[in-house]
This record gives C-alpha cells, structure tokens and sequence, in this order.
C-alpha cells in the first residue's frame, strides 16, 4: 500500500499533505508533549499497513493516518 500523500477538502479549502501533517490534523491526544506524554500509547505502528509511528487517538479509539484503518485499542509491550 502507498502513503496517503495529501488531503484537499473541497469545503473548506484546507491542504494537507505529507503523514506528519495528516497525523497533527486528525490527533486528539491532549497529553503529548508534556511530561505526561511518556507515558501515551500513541504516535503507534499501523499493524495493516506497517505503517510506522501512524496511528493516533481519534474518536475514542484509533486511527491509522496512513491506511485510515480504525482500531478499538492499539497494545503496547511491557517493556
């Protein structure tokens, strides 16, 4: 699968392109970057697609800003 490039919205106007764009513009994390932050589950890995550091919170669960595969819950290891 390629990277999701860029987004126009055909209301608004609003241009988004590459995936650290499309990642700020669908994010609702409120904590990161803050030291409450370390401990956030997301930027995470898109388990679909292998996207790396995709996934972010929206919505009440998570979002791959890559392949826009939604998950309930994204696992982190222990370690």
């Amino acid at each position: 699968m390629e990277p999701y490039d860029g987004f126009s919205c055909m209301e608004c106007d609003c241009k988004v392109s590459g995936e650290s764009e499309i990642f700020e513009l669908f994010d609702q994390n409120r904590f990161r970057g803050t030291k409450d932050g370390r401990d956030a589950d997301t930027p995470a890995n898109c388990d679909e697609c292998q996207g790396y550091h995709t996934v972010c919170e929206y919505e009440g669960g998570d979002l791959c800003t890559n392949c826009f595969a939604y998950f309930d819950a994204v696992g982190r290891c222990q370690w």
